[in-house]
């Protein structure tokens, strides 16, 4: 069953004619801000997606919870996990927490165990998950049993990445399983402040791999964004 927004649309209409109702209770800012959020998770977790049953009734439970502003959260949440699937990383950023946290918990060198990842996913029964952190996403050595497994619970996936592990067969891997969001850390425009900032000399390399992707990639199951993290050194670009 494709999950069609005019579902939304009908229970905004109708939780709202219910809360009218209640004189006391300002619902406008409310659901406003309910129907911007939904409209994103929407997109980000359903857009081309088959949802079953309990993909339904566990995003409406939670939808439900926080329109009506009941104190008690849905049995069913939550609905998207945060992994950190590595915290290795092949770059150096300057304004990472990287080397401060190296100062408390020693090297991070780790990558979290796949069985470990499986048994979360099995048991939360996520509908979006984020693979982002002090790590490269791309470097974790079972990203792709991770994309299967995804892919075969229909669970959307968003990637954060630098970009430059886009290999002949990681690109093949994310046009077989894409990720409903990929994301590109930019943070220089020319190659003089990219290295500065990222303490690495990649910045012709990451801008091909976005543009080979851009280029190959299915548009209607892949969102491609890029984001910078503004600083006195990129501030003028």
């Amino acid at each position: 069953m494709i999950v069609n927004f005019m579902f939304f649309s009908y229970y905004f209409r109708k939780q709202k004619g219910k809360m009218k109702e209640k004189k006391s209770i300002n619902i406008r800012p409310r659901l406003n801000l309910f129907r911007s959020k939904i409209q994103w998770d929407y997109k980000r977790v359903f857009m081309g997606q088959k949802a079953s049953i309990a993909m339904l009734l566990k995003a409406f439970s939670a939808l439900r919870k926080g329109i009506t502003g009941n104190v008690r959260a849905s049995k069913r949440l939550p609905l998207k996990l945060h992994i950190e699937s590595t915290n290795i990383c092949n770059f150096n950023c300057k304004m990472c927490d990287r080397k401060s946290l190296e100062k408390i918990r020693g090297k991070l060198n780790s990558n979290l165990e796949f069985n470990k990842i499986s048994e979360l996913i099995h048991e939360i029964k996520p509908l979006h998950i984020l693979l982002q952190g002090y790590g490269e996403p791309l470097l974790y050595p079972d990203i792709d049993k991770l994309l299967v497994l995804c892919k075969k619970k229909s669970i959307t996936v968003s990637i954060t990445t630098n970009g430059s592990l886009l290999t002949d067969r990681v690109l093949d891997l994310l046009l077989q399983f894409p990720p409903r969001i990929l994301e590109f850390s930019l943070n220089g425009a020319t190659p003089k402040i990219f290295e500065d900032i990222t303490s690495v000399s990649q910045f012709e390399k990451c801008i091909t791999n976005l543009e080979t992707f851009l280029r190959k990639r299915n548009k209607n199951k892949t969102t491609v964004k890029v984001f910078c993290v503004l600083q006195k050194k990129n501030l003028m670009e």
